[in-house]
């Protein structure tokens, strides 16, 4: 039997028509026809069949639907090819259709070119989607009842067939392997995802807005567990389904908008009894949520002292210590000098050094302003009295002294309260107001301001190498006051005046503050202040090891420095202060109109003001070594626990020298996008967060992106050091290693031994005893009457005779005489004191 088109009849391209040579062979066509349908039918369900049963016992990812219609469309082919006719397959028509395609057409031909169109057709209806209406495949050219039947159960299976495809398009968004099992079983698919996940330690919970940190995780195959808080930060959409549970979620995943929506909050729901493998927090709450009993997750958090490197009391003290804990090239802190001020605090210590510094700055004052003529150092006209200049000069004298700690030897008298309040109010108008020293009229002004210069000169060169910060300090003794606990520059006074800072610290007796001496002479670009914010992350306290992010950024100020006015707006960089203010308008137009400038940027400026290497080789190193200097300080206040790391925000300003200082250490930096300069800079170290404490935590060789690692704690050398400090041996010593016992007794002891004592000898011994230490005490106390007398006579004596004869005795002659009767011996009557009764002095 042939499938052919019939020669002498024009069919619709769309259908098949099925002939015979014969009219006798009608009814074996019916019969043969029967038999391909239920042959055709058979495979299609064969094939259903035999997938649905691996779908079912497997979980290994199964052929997808497109594969599957490429199977039914080869055996129905093969039937095709079975049912063929010999007859037809040798017609000479069909070899001119197929050799000879230049000679005209043919009734043969045409027939061949129906039955193309024909199977072209077929292959379209194949590929369309289940829910689009299908003609019948197979229509008798007699068109009988039989064969119109069936035809219309060739077309039925067709439809059937195509119901269980997909498109070409949605093939393509889908994995081949899972888009059947997706179909059959889609929560067994999210299942196991999530369970694989539980068994790679990858599932993560994030408290607050981290959708950098989010994303890089979810890009590593990690699945989520919603914290409680993200509901109200979903969409709205979304929100209401986080109350249903997984068997009504499933249901809304036929749902194409909301899938995959819908997938992650069956994911988090799943992991509703399991212990994330990471924490992301902003707070210390994940070491309650996350007990280490039942397992040691991951946390960004560090357990450590309240007054830790992360405070401003605790790196204060730290700074102070740290003369003994740098190690050169590696280790040391750049801190400017600062003083807790609370009950029990260092305010006599801030007092003492607020004086000191104004009297320094003083004579600063006079050299710069005989430098620059500003105004005149002194004059007939002047208003502050010259003695407050040499009381500056005293005092510095004095604290040269300290400095080289020759006040061991000798006291070194401190001046009084009211001499400091009044030398500290004539400071004031002399620097902060502009008024000059008064000279008196015998005086010459050239000659006294010459003198003086040259004495603030000899003090300050002699202070100079005692003091780091020297020339940092300016000359206006000014001094910033912060409470310890607080942030975004909220509560910082810029002060000028000692009772100024006072006065605040009484208003709030609760409150603990930190007085921090203000940097006065800060590296400006165009006249402008500015600060580094620079990050660095820990991954370990035991062994500490400390990265740092290669790129920072820069915060301006939104005026010009000016230090003379002590506004917030000048002095204070932090972003949340400034996002108050608008800029001025005399500001410099090459300054960033949002107030950030990255590092790229602030490379390129230092290039062109004739520094193009200085932040690789003076800058970016002493960052360095003071954040390890700040972290090795406090090494033992952190919490050994492993699997904590913390990222943190350091801030720095730039000297003159291009000298970095540490300001402070912020555990909870802002790494949202406040400025187009975060919003670029922020996803990027978080995304370098995940491949240090991800990626190279499981894979050394791993890329750690722009972090980079600047100290690791050698552990083994450490523990050898303590080991061999500690070492406790035994050596046993000998009898007679603190006395000789060879040596014989003397004979007093011999006599003194407990054979040889009678005790009543003994008694009568210990009476004479007694009685003569009562004598010679009776003797010591007329012998100490008698020498008070003789003293005071000798001394009326020889001031009468210094009086009358003064020019005849040298000085040593009367101290001699005046101390004469000292050198007196206490038991009994010297001789000298026997020739002055001889010579009639009373006794």
């Amino acid at each position: 039997m042939s499938i052919t088109q019939s020669h002498n009849s024009k069919l619709p391209s769309d259908n098949f028509s099925i002939s015979s040579k014969t009219d006798r062979n009608e009814g074996e066509n019916d019969k043969d026809l029967t038999l391909e349908k239920v042959a055709r039918d058979m495979a299609i369900v064969l094939i259903n069949l035999k997938n649905g049963i691996k779908l079912v016992k497997s979980t290994a990812p199964l052929k997808g639907s497109e594969e599957v219609t490429d199977d039914v469309g080869i055996e129905i082919e093969k039937l095709y090819e079975k049912h063929k006719s010999p007859d037809a397959a040798k017609s000479p028509g069909n070899k001119v259709s197929t050799t000879n395609k230049t000679n005209p057409p043919t009734n043969s031909n045409h027939s061949n070119r129906v039955t193309q169109n024909s199977t072209n057709k077929v292959n379209q209806n194949q590929k369309r989607s289940g829910a689009q209406k299908r003609r019948p495949s197979v229509i008798d050219s007699k068109k009988t009842n039989n064969n119109k039947t069936n035809a219309q159960t060739i077309g039925g299976a067709k439809k059937l067939y195509n119901r269980t495809s997909i498109s070409n398009a949605a093939a393509k968004k889908t994995l081949s392997g899972f888009a059947s099992r997706a179909a059959y079983n889609p929560l067994g698919i999210i299942k196991d995802e999530v369970e694989k996940a539980k068994r790679e330690k990858k599932t993560f919970t994030i408290h607050g807005q981290y959708p950098a940190i989010r994303r890089a995780l979810l890009k590593r195959g990690w699945v989520e567990k919603f914290h409680p808080s993200f509901k109200e930060k979903m969409n709205q959409n979304i929100r209401r389904f986080y109350t249903m549970d997984v068997a009504e979620l499933v249901d809304l995943l036929r749902n194409r908008e909301l899938t995959e929506s819908i997938k992650v909050l069956i994911k988090s729901k799943l992991l509703k009894d399991h212990q994330v493998d990471l924490y992301w927090d902003h707070s210390f709450d994940a070491f309650k949520e996350c007990p280490d009993s039942k397992k040691l997750t991951m946390i960004n958090r560090f357990r450590r002292d309240s007054y830790s490197y992360t405070s401003k009391e605790g790196l204060c003290y730290a700074s102070r210590d740290s003369y003994w804990l740098q190690i050169p090239g590696v280790a040391r802190i750049n801190h400017p000098r600062c003083y807790v001020l609370c009950k029990g605090g260092d305010t006599q210590h801030f007092v003492r050094d607020f004086g000191i510094t104004a009297a320094i700055s003083l004579l600063k004052w006079l050299v710069k302003t005989n430098i620059t003529g500003e105004t005149k150092v002194v004059s007939y006209t002047g208003q502050i009295p010259l003695k407050y200049f040499y009381f500056a000069i005293t005092e510095c004298y004095k604290f040269i002294k300290r400095l080289k700690h020759q006040d061991i030897d000798e006291d070194i008298k401190e001046a009084m309260e009211v001499e400091w309040n009044e030398f500290l109010q004539q400071f004031y108008k002399t620097v902060h107001v502009g008024n000059h020293f008064k000279l008196d009229a015998k005086e010459n002004p050239v000659k006294v301001a010459k003198s003086m210069i040259r004495k603030a000169n000899y003090i300050l060169n002699e202070i100079r190498p005692h003091i780091p910060c020297f020339d940092m300090d300016g000359y206006m003794n000014i001094w910033i006051l912060k409470p310890i606990n607080s942030s975004r520059g909220i509560g910082i006074h810029v002060c000028r005046t000692l009772q100024y800072i006072l006065d605040v610290i009484k208003k709030n007796p609760n409150r603990r503050y930190v007085i921090q001496k203000y940097i006065e002479r800060p590296l400006l670009i165009h006249d402008t202040k500015f600060d580094i914010r620079q990050w660095f992350l820990v991954t370990s306290s035991h062994p500490l090891t400390i990265w740092m992010y290669k790129s920072c950024y820069l915060r301006f100020s939104s005026q010009t420095f000016n230090l003379r006015i002590l506004h917030e707006s000048i002095h204070l960089t932090n972003n949340s202060i400034q996002s108050k203010y608008k800029q001025q308008s005399s500001r410099d137009p090459l300054l960033p109109s949002h107030g950030m400038w990255d590092s790229k940027e602030f490379k390129k400026y230092l290039s062109n003001i004739g520094y193009p290497k200085i932040f690789q080789q003076v800058i970016y190193p002493g960052m360095k070594e003071c954040i390890t200097g700040a972290m090795i300080a406090h090494r033992d206040k952190i919490d050994k626990r492993r699997n904590c790391f913390e990222i943190y925000g350091a801030d720095f300003m730039l000297t003159e020298t291009f000298e970095p200082w540490l300001l402070e250490i912020n555990s909870n930096p802002a790494l949202f996008a406040s400025t187009p300069v975060t919003a670029k800079m922020c996803p990027e170290v978080l995304e370098d967060v995940i491949k240090v404490v991800v990626d190279n935590a499981r894979n050394s060789n791993a890329g750690t992106g722009n972090f980079e690692l600047i100290y690791k704690e050698n552990l083994q050398n450490q523990t050898a050091n303590i080991k061999a400090q500690f070492d406790v041996s035994i050596i046993p010593v000998s009898q007679e290693y603190f006395c000789d016992i060879s040596e014989k007794q003397s004979p007093r002891d011999r006599d003194q031994t407990l054979e040889n004592l009678d005790p009543s000898m003994v008694l009568l011994k210990t009476g004479e005893n007694m009685k003569t230490t009562l004598r010679n005490l009776i003797g010591i106390i007329r012998n100490e009457k008698l020498r008070k007398r003789c003293r005071k006579e000798q001394s009326v004596y020889a001031k009468n005779l210094t009086a009358t004869d003064s020019s005849t005795q040298t000085r040593q002659e009367l101290i001699a005489l005046y101390r004469s009767p000292i050198s007196e011996m206490l038991s009994g009557y010297s001789q000298d004191i026997l020739n002055n009764k001889e010579q009639g002095y009373p006794s």
